[in-house]
This record gives C-alpha cells, structure tokens and sequence, in this order.
C-alpha cells in the first residue's frame, strides 16, 4: 500500500529564495539611497565649497561674436559655483543668440567653465522689398546690419530677388503671406528656400562659380538666372540639373572669347548653350541667336 507523503505543498527553498529576493532588493534600495543621499551632499558640498567659484568663461569657436556677448547671454555671474550651474540651460541661453547655431558648456574645476560654439556665417544675402537680410545655410534669417567682426568675404555673397507674387505659401489650405524674421528659417518650398538650396548645392558642384555670381533670381518654377560680377551677363539655368553647372565655367571662358557683344547664356537645352546678344535683341524680336556646342548635360 503506498505512502502518503507529508511534505508540505509549498517548497521551503521557495520561501528562502523569496525572503532573500526581499532582503536584497531592501539593501540595494538603502544602498542606493545612501549613494543618492552621499552624492547630493557632496554636490551641495561643493556648491559652497570656497575655491569653485566662477573666475573665467573659455570660449572655443568665437569670430563674429565676442566673449562680453557670450557672457552676458549666459546669465553667469562672478563667482557662481561652477558645480551649481545648470550646464544644458546656460547653453541654451548662449544658443537664443540668432548668430549661434549651436552651443555646448563643460566645467574646467576649480573656477572655469568652457564654451564651445558654432556660429551661423551668411552664404547669401536676400533682397525683400528693398532691405537686404543675410541667410545662413539652413536658411535662418539673419540681421541686416553688418557686423564689425564681419569681413570683406562674409559680405560679398550672391542676393537672392524672388519673385514678390510668388511670395505667397499655402499652410493648410490657408493661403499667407511669409515675411522674413530675424531668427527664423524660411519656410520649406519658398521659393527662396528653393533658391537658396541650388546656390548651396551649386558651390559644392562648381565651386569656381562662387565668386562670379552676383544676384540669384527665378525665372520659372523649373529654372532660374543668374547675373554676372564682371559685366552683368546674364545666365539662364535649370533648376534640377547640376552637370550642366560643370559646364558652364567652361562656356562662360568661349563666350567671353568668341562673343565679345553676349548679352545671356541659356543652358537650359541639352548639350548646347544659346547666347543672345545685343545684335540679336535690337533686330526686333528676332529670336535668332548663336548656338554653342557644349558637354552634354540635363
């Protein structure tokens, strides 16, 4: 006749396993707090520990902006414990500055703290009913005036001149009107956000071409013109097509050759340039012009 067993039904090495699970997770949440507890005295310890007070402010990355600015924009003062600042909110402080587009704060023990920036630069300016505004890449408005710090090569920049009917953007069906703000970035698909865009992708493309363009300006949706530093020549492109900006330094050299009287390039046709000149355009609308053969593009 079999046994009955009288274990019980709960295992005991359940329960010890249990009640050590139980003892562990209360000495590790004492031990935690002790840690918590330890380090935010020693915090508060050396927020008013003599020696740590705010002596320098180092900046890394200043041209355009002086340190009086950065300084003034940090809401440091002399003296403050460098282990009581807040180093995220000083930096984004300093960052509200319209010509800073990035910035980032570290403590130097025992009495500095160190500044890294990364200023905006204009890469274009933008011509609005008469006023010129800078624009930096990401297309961020940036002020009118010229700065001290601001060299002869940060303000001989290409102007952007949209068309001021297309000055108009749709945001929910709700037609408005964008006006640039000092600060703020142009709207995604303005015209001169399109603009801006090619000029950028034009000096990564044909970076000889930055120094010859002196306005920017749209002729239809799928291109645009530019116009000329040395003698207003004007040059008519496509919008979407960068080999043919690889091609045009090379015409411009045959034109300036070959066709002393050209008046506008027009590569905008596949494998060709069309050149107008002033002989052509006084012949009463007479839309012949002379064709050069260039490198294929488009």
């Amino acid at each position: 006749m079999a046994r009955h067993s009288n274990k019980s039904l709960t295992s005991t090495h359940q329960v010890r396993r249990l009640r050590r699970r139980v003892m562990v997770g209360v000495c590790l949440a004492a031990v935690l707090g002790v840690m918590a507890t330890a380090i935010f005295a020693g915090r508060e310890a050396l927020n008013k520990a003599p020696g740590y007070g705010l002596i320098a402010l180092e900046v890394h990355g200043l041209r355009l902006l002086s340190g009086e600015e950065i300084l003034a924009a940090s809401g440091l003062l002399p003296q403050d414990s460098i282990f009581h600042a807040d180093l995220d909110e000083v930096a984004a402080r300093i960052s509200q500055l319209v010509w800073v587009r990035s910035a980032r704060v570290e403590r130097r023990p025992p009495d500095r703290l160190v500044v890294t920036l990364q200023e905006r630069r204009r890469t274009a300016w933008l011509e609005w009913h008469g006023e010129l505004f800078g624009l930096d890449a990401d297309g961020v408005v940036l002020p009118r005036g010229r700065l001290t710090t601001e060299g002869v090569a940060d303000l001989d920049l290409p102007v952007i001149r949209p068309h001021e009917i297309l000055q108009v953007i749709d945001v929910d069906t709700t037609a408005t009107v964008w006006e640039p703000v000092v600060g703020e970035i142009v709207p995604e698909g303005h015209q001169v956000q399109t603009l801006l865009t090619w000029w950028l992708q034009a000096g990564k493309s044909a970076p000889g071409l930055i120094s010859e363009v002196s306005e920017i300006l749209p002729l239809d949706t799928e291109s645009l013109r530019l116009r000329l530093v040395a003698d207003d020549l004007e040059v008519r492109l496509p919008l979407h097509d960068a080999d043919c900006l690889q091609a045009l330094l090379g015409v411009l050299v045959r034109v300036y050759h070959d066709v002393p009287d050209a008046v506008y390039v027009d590569l905008r046709f596949q494998g060709q340039a069309v050149v107008g000149t002033t002989r052509t355009i006084m012949e009463r609308g007479n839309q012949r012009a002379q064709d050069l053969q260039v490198s294929p593009h488009g």
